[in-house]
């Protein structure tokens, strides 16, 4: 199904497959999906929710629209075409449909491992499930059969998922473990998963009430919002937990079974201790080189932080080329993302009186998209969702997609954009040419350390 734009007779959303070969103009993003675009002859997009994008730049946009019955107004929108919709009918289970969708996510061969919710079950006790595609894996009241839960634990919920390459997928899962005294007990489960006879195998990575290497208080709980587990090709799941105990010492990030950060703990700014772990957005790549968001102890001025491969990469108070002689006051809820050269994309907050300007989406160093300056088909950008879903970046660093609102002055239009840095990355400078300048960029870059 084509997508059309209300004040345009009609508008094709362009495929992927340009994207993959359009580099003449590296940094310019693209629309993709624009508030006002049909959907079908019942339903504009009304507002954008949640994004992801993959290696080939084959992109997944969920977005809200205007259609009357809102059993059906949320949609999953894939490369521009209708990919799946609230109150769709699923094959299983027998007689349920799409209620609503949670995580998205798209692998490098365009599948995808998530969490949906569903109508048509038997009730609240079995109304969600994992599934790859549109085809359902795991659903909640399934009785676990991994022997690192006790018998009869059955799984009662999930807070998202993360699938790698190799379609196995990462589940933060709320069981009911017998064994247990609480009546809801969380637990992280990749689900090794077979898309040829769609079965599937269960392994427990850790559980509550599981004592981590070098701990002595078992986990309370995991860190249970979108982004604050992340899943790589080698299988390895990067994580946030609550343990019981000090509270003053009690929230860890882990790789597997290796410790990367504990509150209490000294940070890589020296005289600062991790105060909060607790912010989300954590990211890693396939060489386990990671992103984590922290608050260090000492002047609030400069407690928040983004950490990169346990090292200082960006913090509150620091400034950039891109807005200085302004400082970082903050990186707002959003993600972060890593991509396998070690570049992080994340969203700043500066402190400019110009507050329609103070905002923008980072590669490293890198100004890519700034609020009240940056400018899409004329129409320039209001604001970008600094916020949980709002931006995400395919592993290879190629492809960025972001939400925006972009204004002619008048009227807003929320929308889904992308940039295609090009397969050429001797352009490091993004300026569409590949010359000296880039070499010289470069070096301002790594002697100052970013």
């Amino acid at each position: 199904m084509i997508l059309h734009n209300r004040s345009h007779s009609r508008i094709l959303l362009i495929p992927a497959a340009s994207l993959a070969i359009a580099s003449a103009a590296i940094a310019q993003p693209t629309t993709l999906v624009l508030q006002g675009d049909l959907v079908d002859d019942f339903s504009a997009v009304t507002r954008i929710d949640n994004l992801a994008v993959n290696n080939a730049g084959h992109w997944i946009v969920e977005a809200d629209t205007n259609n009357p019955d809102t059993t059906i107004d949320v949609v999953l929108i894939r490369n521009g075409l209708l990919h799946l919709r609230e109150g769709r009918p699923l094959s299983l289970p027998p007689g349920a449909s799409i209620s609503s969708f949670d995580t998205v996510n798209l692998n490098a061969a365009g599948n995808s491992g998530w969490n949906i919710f569903l109508d048509g079950t038997t009730g609240g006790s079995d109304d969600s499930g994992i599934f790859f595609n549109a085809n359902l894996v795991l659903q909640e009241g399934f009785i676990s059969l991994s022997p690192s839960f006790s018998s009869a634990t059955p799984y009662i919920g999930f807070f998202g998922a993360a699938i790698n390459d190799s379609n196995q997928i990462a589940v933060m899962a709320s069981v009911d473990d017998p064994a247990l005294t609480s009546s809801v007990d969380r637990a992280i489960v990749i689900l090794n998963y077979n898309a040829f006879n769609a079965t599937f195998t269960e392994t427990v990575l850790h559980k509550e009430g599981d004592i981590l290497p070098g701990q002595t208080e078992p986990i309370a709980d995991f860190g249970t919002g979108q982004h604050d587990m992340a899943f790589n090709n080698v299988g390895h799941v990067l994580f946030s937990a609550d343990l019981t105990g000090d509270a003053t010492r009690d929230g860890v990030i882990y790789v597997n079974s290796t410790l990367l950060a504990q509150e209490g703990s000294p940070s890589p700014v020296p005289g600062r201790n991790y105060a909060s772990l607790t912010a989300s957005g954590r990211a890693m790549n396939d060489d386990g080189e990671h992103v984590f968001r922290a608050t260090l102890s000492g002047d609030t001025a400069s407690d928040q932080i983004i950490i990169r491969s346990d090292v200082r990469f960006m913090q509150e108070g620091d400034s950039l080329p891109a807005f200085a002689p302004f400082t970082l006051t903050g990186f707002g809820s959003g993600p972060l993302a890593i991509n396998d050269a070690e570049e992080v994309l994340w969203f700043g907050d500066w402190n400019d009186p110009d507050t329609t300007r103070d905002t923008g989406l980072f590669l490293n160093d890198q100004l890519l998209v700034q609020e009240g300056v940056t400018t899409i088909n004329g129409l320039t950008v209001q604001s970008l969702a600094g916020v949980q879903d709002g931006y995400a970046m395919s592993p290879n660093g190629r492809f960025i997609i972001f939400e925006a609102t972009l204004t002619d002055g008048f009227s807003t239009f929320n929308g889904a954009f992308m940039i295609d840095r090009g397969d050429c990355r001797g352009d490091f400078n993004g300026d569409g040419f590949v010359n000296s300048q880039d070499f010289f960029d470069f070096l301002a870059v790594f002697f100052a350390g970013c």
